[in-house]
């Protein structure tokens, strides 16, 4: 299984973030959110406890990072949306979400580097 050759390889967890917000955000442009989590999550989910990270630290990172790819070019599908919506160009629409992606960006990078980000509304549910 997936689970026993990440535990042989010893894949430490930032790189395991590192490499699954990758392989998101070039699947999360070509495909939607949806598809994605159906594919995937069967397969990440036993690596993600095994690794000890919070299954709703790891699901907040994946939307967030899904979030971001359908809004990057070249086949962010809420780009087409608003353009079409909006009836600007989608030349136009790229350019003004470009500030978003940057924020985007940087707010996945404190999730992962800061999982109570994330995780601190769902604390106070318990």
């Amino acid at each position: 299984s997936v689970a026993n050759w990440i535990s042989e390889a010893n894949v430490n967890k930032w790189v395991f973030f590192l490499l699954t917000n990758l392989m998101f955000f070039v699947m999360g442009t070509f495909l939607e959110a949806v598809s994605i989590i159906l594919i995937t999550l069967p397969i990440f989910l036993p690596i993600v406890k095994y690794m000890g990270i919070d299954p709703v630290h790891f699901a907040i990172v994946m939307t967030v990072n899904m979030e971001l790819a359908m809004i990057t070019p070249p086949v962010g599908l809420n780009l087409f949306v608003v353009s079409g919506i909006a009836k600007e160009p989608l030349e136009r629409v790229v350019r003004g979400v470009i500030p978003f992606i940057l924020l985007l960006i940087c707010v996945l990078a404190l999730l992962v580097i800061f999982p109570d980000i994330s995780l601190y509304l769902p604390s106070l549910m318990d």
